[in-house]
């Protein structure tokens, strides 16, 4: 067999091996978290997304909301299904409560799928405010702890 046809046969094996590998895209998810009350934006805070089966461990994908409210975070392969807590805290104290969670139900678990599809917002427990979210985003509530309220656990 000459050089040339070894080259167009190994060519040809590698692009039927690729056509037939599949493809692992990332799948990227924001989050934004709103005032319960203004609907505004509510910034410099952190959620958890805990995967299932791991509901019980509490260890998850931390996501930061910057300055406009949102945060963005890859799901991990073969992840379906994530249950969203608040916090830890920003600051040095992180096992502080963050933030009034208005969502409800607290601690809401979603399906990754129907979220990349049509979005999820979560019911709002603190006012009447609603928003609508996009495919592949997440609304969260949420309200600022006030001054005068202790923010232990």
């Amino acid at each position: 067999m000459n050089c040339h046809l070894k080259r167009v046969l190994i060519g040809t094996l590698i692009m039927l091996g690729l056509a037939s590998a599949q493809l692992v895209v990332a799948q990227t998810i924001t989050i934004r978290m709103l005032h319960g009350k203004s609907g505004k934006p509510l910034s410099n805070k952190n959620v958890t997304m805990v995967w299932s089966p791991d509901f019980v461990s509490w260890h998850g994908t931390e996501v930061h909301l910057g300055k406009d409210g949102t945060g963005a975070f890859e799901v991990p392969p073969g992840k379906e299904i994530a249950e969203i807590s608040p916090g830890p805290k920003v600051g040095k104290e992180p096992n502080r409560i963050p933030y009034i969670d208005c969502n409800a139900p607290l601690f809401p678990r979603i399906q990754i799928s129907a979220v990349l599809k049509e979005g999820f917002v979560a019911c709002n427990t603190c006012s009447k405010k609603t928003a609508a979210a996009r495919p592949g985003e997440i609304v969260l509530w949420a309200m600022p702890l006030p001054w005068w309220q202790p923010d232990m656990q």
